[in-house]
C-alpha cells in the first residue's frame, strides 16, 4: 500500500523479504528533477513487527534512460546490470514503534529534465518476511516537492484552459451574431407582409 500527492512525500507500507527473490524487491515511485540544479531524496523506515529488531535493506536509484531496459529484468537483477543507478546499502530502520533516521542523497542534471525511480530492496540478503513502513521525501533544488513533470503538466493545463476558454467565447459571440443577424430578418419580414396587406386593402377600396 502506497499514497502520494502529486510527487509530495510519499508513504506507505510494504512487505519484504522471504525465500522468493520477487518478493525481495519492492517498486516506490518516481520523481522528475530539474535540470542546472541540485535535487535531494531522503528515505526513513520503521519496522511494523515490534519482535523483529533489524532489517536489511537498500535503497535503490535508477535513472529514466536506463529504467525501461532494466525493469525487463528479474527484480534481484536490474541493479546487477550495466545501468546508472546508485544503491544506498543497509538502511537503518527504526524499531519497536519508531522510526528511523532520514537517509538520502542528492541529485544533479547538467543537461534536462531526468527522472529516477526508486526502489526498496533486500535481494543481497536473506530474511524472513517482514512489513516495512516507509516515508520517501523528494524535493528539488527550491525545496519544492513537485516532480519537474508535474510543472510541464501544469503549464500545458494552463495552456489548453485558454485555449478552451477562447474558443467557448468566440463560440458565445458568434451565436450571439446569428441571434441578431435572425431578429433583424424576422423584423424585416413582419414589415413587408404589414405593407403588403396595407396595399392589398388599399386596392379593395
Amino acid at each position: 500500500v502506497c499514497w502520494s500527492a502529486d510527487g509530495r512525500l510519499q508513504a506507505g507500507s510494504i512487505q519484504l523479504g522471504g525465500a522468493d527473490a520477487r518478493n525481495r524487491w519492492s517498486y516506490l515511485g518516481r520523481f522528475a528533477y530539474a535540470s542546472l540544479a541540485e535535487g535531494s531524496y531522503e528515505i526513513r523506515l520503521k519496522l511494523r513487527d515490534p519482535k523483529v529488531d533489524t532489517a536489511r535493506v537498500d535503497l535503490e536509484l535508477f535513472l529514466d534512460a536506463d529504467w525501461r531496459r532494466v525493469e525487463s529484468f528479474p527484480p534481484c537483477q536490474r541493479a546487477l546490470g550495466r545501468s546508472v543507478h546508485t544503491t544506498h546499502r543497509l538502511l537503518e530502520a527504526g524499531t519497536s514503534g519508531d522510526w528511523g533516521p532520514w537517509q538520502g542523497g542528492v541529485v544533479v542534471h547538467e543537461d534536462q529534465i531526468h527522472t529516477w525511480h526508486f526502489a526498496l530492496s533486500n535481494c543481497n540478503y536473506l530474511t524472513p518476511s517482514h512489513v516495512l513502513d516507509y516515508e520517501l521525501r523528494l524535493r528539488q533544488a527550491d525545496a519544492s516537492e513537485t516532480s519537474a513533470e508535474m510543472n510541464s503538466f501544469t503549464l500545458t493545463s494552463a495552456l489548453a484552459f485558454l485555449c478552451c476558454t477562447a474558443l467557448f467565447a468566440c463560440f458565445v459571440i458568434h451565436r450571439k451574431n446569428l441571434q441578431v443577424h435572425g431578429d433583424k430578418a424576422v423584423t424585416l419580414g413582419k414589415s413587408w407582409t404589414t405593407g403588403g396587406t396595407v396595399v392589398r386593402d388599399a386596392r379593395k377600396l
